[in-house]
């Protein structure tokens, strides 16, 4: 968690993004649009829209924690991630 923190800004910023422009949205939605490996959709006969992956289930898993620590952002509004010169 230590390492991969630092090498998260990019994802952050997505989030951030993200959730600037889908208002009320959930950890699932975003998971969903960015990584849909990640999102198992429901099997016949069960009745929810789908699940996370195991990996985005587990307990501590990075991708929360970072979701939950961040505020909507526009992307306009965001600092840039790279030097565009």
């Amino acid at each position: 968690d230590a390492r991969a923190r630092p090498q998260s800004e990019e994802l952050v910023s997505a989030m951030a993004a993200f959730k600037a422009a889908n208002p009320g949205c959930a950890f699932e939605d975003f998971v969903r649009f960015d990584s849909p490996n990640d999102w198992i959709d429901a099997g016949p006969g069960e009745s929810s829209g789908g699940r996370l992956s195991e990996r985005m289930a587990r307990a501590g898993n990075l991708w929360r924690s970072l979701w939950d620590e961040t505020p909507a952002l526009p992307a306009l509004e965001q600092r840039p991630l790279f030097n565009a010169e």
